[in-house]
Order: C-alpha cells, then sequence, then structure tokens
C-alpha cells in the first residue's frame, strides 16, 4: 500500500519549506505566527512523512525558544540548574518551582 499527498499539497510543503529557508538566509529570524502557521501544516504532512519529524522537532524547539527557563536554542533547562540558579538569587527554589494546587 502506498499513502501519499496531492500535488497541491506537495506544492504548497515544497512554497513552505522555500520559504523557511529564505527568511533563515535573508534575515536569520522569522515572524513567529507564520512559522506556526507553516509547522501546523508540516504536522500535517509529516503524519504521511514521518522522515519530516526531526524537522519539526527543530521547529517546534524554535518556536518555544522565547519562554523562561530556556536554552538559546529551545531546549529547555533542567530543575536541578534552575534551582541552582534561583538560589544564586536568593530564592527559594521549592517555592518557585512548585505548581499552585
Amino acid at each position: 500500500m502506498c499513502i501519499s499527498i496531492s500535488q497541491e499539497q506537495w506544492g504548497k510543503t515544497n512554497a513552505i519549506l522555500t520559504c523557511i529557508a529564505a527568511e533563515l538566509h535573508t534575515h536569520g529570524f522569522f515572524h513567529h505566527k507564520t512559522l506556526e502557521r507553516h509547522c501546523g501544516f508540516l504536522v500535517y504532512i509529516s503524519q504521511t512523512y514521518p522522515a519530516m519529524v526531526p524537522y519539526l522537532n527543530g521547529i517546534h524547539l524554535m518556536l518555544d525558544s522565547w519562554r523562561p527557563w530556556h536554552r538559546h536554542d529551545g531546549w529547555k533547562i533542567n530543575t536541578h540548574d534552575v534551582a541552582a540558579a534561583l538560589q544564586e538569587r536568593g530564592l527559594d527554589p521549592h517555592l518557585c518551582l512548585t505548581m499552585p494546587p
């Protein structure tokens, strides 16, 4: 059995990937909302082509890089390092890292 996408969807996928590459080479940054929209469509395409999943992980990391306690490459800082940073600032990590009930 062979699963594929339509020529129209393949063309849109190609256009999105070309747009992402062009933005990266010309500006070095992306418009957050546009990248989210592109990523949403690419998630749909990755259901047919699972080889795209590692690239989507990179896009998701880039989209989450603005969040607190994330490194510049988007990966979360582990809890131990966050606790150490809070202690350096004189804060109690147990109060800061626990979620309210």
